[in-house]
């Protein structure tokens, strides 16, 4: 099955897919770029699925010294070998999946290994894995990722401000265009938030997400509110990183 959860900057995406995680209700490992204290979850390291070799050498034209030139290819070995059953989630899917960089030698073997996930997620006796993409930009992943998706997941974060100097308290949302930075009624910047949950809803394709969010039709399968969200705060590092395959070059 193929999963994609969307949501404005700030909006719960990844800490309610590290929800999934940690909740694990099929019981399985979960390879994923997000970087979790989980014991069922894997960083993928972008040698999993780019293979770098020296094709030929060049001479570098300032040093006169050789250079390496380097081809990619994808890494078959390696998800073939694994004979248990995965989940695959991707956060910031729409850098790695980026619609206008298709062509690119990078993106077709990314999209390669896509479609080998796909199998390998597939080929389990123990039934499908799921495949997992987390981005802010639906219409910059990948067209193929975005119409094979069976369940498209739409997250806004509901929390509250506090100013520590005078105490006021007002509600702000993911959804809004502008929170407020200092203190709407003594000035001071000294203000946190807290009480962070989120409103959740679910679409069985991208075609019916896209009629909801554009035009407000009820076409949603399920809508609820998450109010345990800040217990998985600390199971993950907020500071994610979205170039991952920056290294490989």
């Amino acid at each position: 099955m193929i999963k994609i959860i969307l949501g404005n900057v700030g909006s719960g995406k990844t800490a309610f897919a590290v929800r999934d995680m940690y909740l694990n209700l099929n019981r399985r490992k979960t390879y994923s770029n997000i970087q979790t204290n989980l014991k069922n979850q894997i960083n993928i390291a972008p040698e999993m699925i780019l293979k770098k070799e020296i094709a030929d050498t060049k001479k570098n034209r300032k040093t006169g010294e050789s250079e390496a030139v380097y081809k990619f290819s994808l890494n078959t070995d390696y998800w073939k070998k694994i004979k248990e059953p995965i989940n695959v989630t991707l956060d910031e899917a729409h850098s790695i999946l980026n619609a206008r960089r298709s062509m690119s030698k990078i993106n077709i073997i990314v999209s390669d290994w896509l479609a080998l996930i796909r199998r390998v997620l597939g080929s389990s006796e123990a039934g499908f894995g799921e495949l997992t993409f987390i981005s802010q930009l639906v219409n910059r992943i990948d067209i193929i990722a975005r119409d094979m998706a069976t369940n498209v997941i739409y997250t806004i974060c509901h929390y509250i401000k506090t100013c520590e100097q005078c105490g006021a308290t007002w509600k702000e949302n993911s959804e809004m265009p502008e929170g407020y930075i200092v203190c709407p009624l003594c000035n001071d910047h000294k203000i946190f938030k807290h009480s962070h949950k989120l409103e959740v809803w679910h679409f069985p394709n991208i075609q019916l997400f896209q009629t909801w969010h554009q035009f407000g039709q009820n076409t949603f399968y399920k809508h609820y509110i998450v109010n345990d969200i800040e217990n998985y705060f600390q199971n993950y590092n907020t500071l994610q990183w979205d170039n991952m395959f920056g290294s490989m070059y």
